[in-house]
């Protein structure tokens, strides 16, 4: 009998830990510029997407909310590694900087701003006069308690890291530098639950248990 409660204490306790990390939470921003005329520049120092909106945002669950017409979502990388041009084809590579702000969502909901990111690390690629894409991962610096409070979820935290994508079309390539004109884009983070003193103090003794019971047989 001592056994089998010290297997379901310790089964119960990794139970509720696997369903906390199950709620954890898929942000995502995105943004539509398509006819806008919005120019992205690309050059061999580094990348520039300027404000883009209107901006939604939705999460895993599939709640979406309008950040309103002043909504922004800015996009942008320096330290390139790599500019290769190839005929029609250009591939760029950029490290970003760290503890400068390179991805960035601002809304009047958001004071100050409604998510930060740097070092935002990623490449680009495109032809002449056709598309192109963007997909970088960046750091994480800081996700606003009111885009949480949207999705209920003020117990979370951001993971370390996020993406960035956006297209492009009307790609003007050059030696050194390019221009094109933004379509559409995401910015995404996870979230994660902040576990309480007592849920780790639980999973110790579920641990603890198990392994207990283990010695015991």
């Amino acid at each position: 009998m001592t056994k089998q409660l010290f297997l379901a204490v310790g089964c119960l306790a990794l139970l509720i830990m696997f369903v906390s990390a199950a709620m954890a939470d898929d942000i995502t921003f995105t943004f539509n510029a398509t006819g806008e005329g919005v120019t992205v520049n690309i050059n061999n120092v580094n990348m520039s997407m300027p404000g883009a909106g209107p901006v939604m945002v939705r999460d895993t669950a599939g709640m979406s909310f309008d950040l309103g017409a002043a909504a922004l979502a800015v996009s942008s990388s320096n330290n390139n590694t790599e500019y290769l041009r190839a005929g029609p084809f250009l591939h760029a590579e950029y490290s970003g900087q760290s503890g400068v702000t390179q991805v960035s969502v601002t809304a009047p909901m958001c004071p100050g701003s409604c998510l930060e990111g740097s070092l935002n690390n990623g490449a680009y690629s495109a032809q002449a006069g056709q598309t192109g894409n963007w997909a970088g991962l960046f750091q994480v610096r800081s996700i606003s308690p009111a885009i949480l409070a949207l999705f209920s979820d003020e117990d979370q935290a951001a993971r370390p890291f996020g993406s960035d994508t956006f297209t492009t079309t009307s790609n003007v390539l050059g030696a050194t530098s390019a221009t094109a004109l933004l379509g559409s884009g995401s910015i995404s983070i996870q979230t994660f639950i902040v576990p309480e003193p007592a849920s780790l103090g639980l999973l110790g003794a579920g641990l603890l248990s198990i392994f207990a019971w283990k010695s015991r047989r």
